[in-house]
């Protein structure tokens, strides 16, 4: 079956979760493509429409995003039959995005079992409206059905499918440095953060925290090193020194080998001169820390940051020292 996913624009942003997906329909037979709809323009869109045929029209969007997608996709229903599904992060958090006009279905939260499964049954004359994490409109109802738990074994899961998102965006190609993933999840409590409603949305769905070992994720990195232009190395988990005991050793001993900088997001709290000398000597070159708010007070009542300013302050003091 052909499956079209369409963005707005990649904003020159590896869309990691569209990649991931593309890889597993790829191993389960499915022919997929990706486009950019800002940049080909609605005419070509269309075109493509005609030759390529789609069965499937995957629509992933953050919120703004989605306005002109619907738009997008409300003028090819007119001119072409097949099922229309959003997701991504405002699928996620506005399902309501089923009842506009257009919209066949919206898969919330991870895809990447319950995306290859509506398609299977899509394919199969199954009862594709019954898919976990599918909202779907059928037969005049709208059906709403359950999460299924958290993927817990990472490792499972295939390396994401760069060549889709560097054909859709050949300046992606040329751009050294590339976006990884170690864990999902997050276990703070950030009243601002999308992960607070997330967790809230999974809750006895299994732990949130979940891991790639280091071998897989260095496998990645290879993978990505001999196959395209690579000179830094972002990991983007969304706290990346919350890891099970032993992972950094082994992450570090195999980092050597890769002998590229490195960059990642962290917590404060999890700043310690053990993990920063390990990671400096594996090649850790920058980090993303987030502060939000210098109000004691307000960072904990509002923002739901319970942290002291004496830790955050320690905490750039231990990265100072190894030149961070």
């Amino acid at each position: 079956m052909r499956i079209l996913f369409i963005l707005k624009e990649s904003n020159m942003n590896e869309r990691l979760g569209v990649m991931l997906l593309s890889s597993v329909l790829k191993s389960n037979g499915h022919e997929v493509k990706l486009v950019l709809a800002e940049r080909i323009g609605f005419e070509k869109l269309d075109s493509l429409f005609k030759s390529y045929c789609p069965a499937i029209a995957g629509y992933s969007a953050m919120t703004g995003e989605h306005k002109s997608l619907l738009e997008i996709n409300k003028l090819l229903k007119k001119n072409h039959k097949f099922s229309a599904v959003f997701g991504g992060p405002h699928a996620t958090f506005f399902p309501k995005i089923i009842e506009e006009e257009g919209c066949d279905a919206v898969c919330v939260g991870e895809g990447d079992i319950s995306f290859p499964e509506y398609c299977r049954r899509v394919e199969h004359g199954e009862a594709y409206w019954e898919t976990h994490n599918f909202i779907v409109k059928y037969k005049g109802r709208i059906h709403h059905n359950p999460l299924m738990p958290f993927i817990e074994n990472l490792d499972s899961l295939p390396f994401p499918d760069r060549d889709l998102m560097y054909n859709a965006d050949p300046d992606l190609l040329e751009e050294g440095h590339k976006v990884f993933f170690s864990t999902r999840g997050c276990p703070y409590k950030c009243a601002y953060c999308f992960n607070n409603k997330y967790n809230e949305m999974y809750k006895g769905k299994g732990g949130f925290l979940r891991h790639r070992s280091p071998e897989n994720v260095i496998g990645e990195i290879e993978q990505v090193k001999n196959q395209y232009l690579l000179n830094f190395v972002l990991i983007e988990d969304d706290t990346f020194l919350i890891k099970p005991k032993g992972w950094f050793e082994r992450f570090c001993e195999l980092y050597k080998k890769i002998n590229l900088p490195l960059s990642c997001n962290v917590h404060p709290s999890q700043v310690t001169e053990e993990k920063i000398a390990q990671l400096k000597e594996a090649g850790l070159d920058s980090v993303s820390i987030g502060i939000e708010c210098g109000n004691e007070e307000l960072a904990k009542n509002v923002l739901g940051r319970t942290l002291s300013n004496k830790r955050i302050i320690n905490a750039c003091r231990i990265l100072q020292k190894y030149n961070i």
